[in-house]
């Protein structure tokens, strides 16, 4: 696949974060309304809901470290549901290519697992504040609250409990 300056200067972006294996430091946001930003419908058509709690991580198929954290999202999926719903938003693929990237990529298949929604594209990640990807935020009562950007170790309990207690969860 040829890669334009942007993506590679965004691949390199995307790097720069794996190397941090936790870069778990979740930063407090303004609480600002998540309108909008999972803004492309889901596999099955349909809107997705922020209203409810929610782990937003943005994702690429040309992302090493978006790859590498996927089957840790279907595990925290898990983990959370059915309280949490747990959303990937990939950023400018098609639906032919992501679809092509799961049937390669079992291990990684989170159609039937997570919420997958796409129609972000590069040009839209600087309104989100996001720097690179993966980045995650998280979602309480409709409203960004929390962002940490890189690589986390979803299928942690230590992860698990310290997104319960940031989405004010028992």
């Amino acid at each position: 696949m040829k890669l334009t300056r942007a993506r590679q200067a965004f691949v390199v972006i995307c790097s720069a974060f794996f190397m941090n294996a936790n870069a778990g430091n979740w930063t407090a946001q303004d609480n600002r309304a998540a309108d909008g930003l999972a803004t492309g419908l889901t596999e099955a058509g349909q809107t997705v809901d922020l209203s409810v709690p929610s782990v937003v991580n943005f994702w690429a198929t040309w992302c090493a470290p978006c790859v590498k954290e996927i089957p840790d999202l279907i595990a925290l999926g898990q983990a959370l549901e059915p309280d949490v719903q747990v959303v990937l938003i990939n950023v400018g693929e098609s639906t032919d290519r992501i679809n092509a990237f799961f049937d390669q990529n079992p291990a990684a298949d989170a159609r039937d697992r997570l919420v997958l929604t796409q129609g972000m594209g590069l040009a839209d990640l600087q309104d989100w504040k996001i720097r690179g990807l993966p980045t995650t935020y998280l979602i309480r009562d409709g409203q960004l609250t929390y962002q940490a950007e890189g690589v986390l170790q979803w299928a942690s309990p230590e992860v698990q409990d310290e997104i319960n207690d940031l989405l004010g969860r028992p």
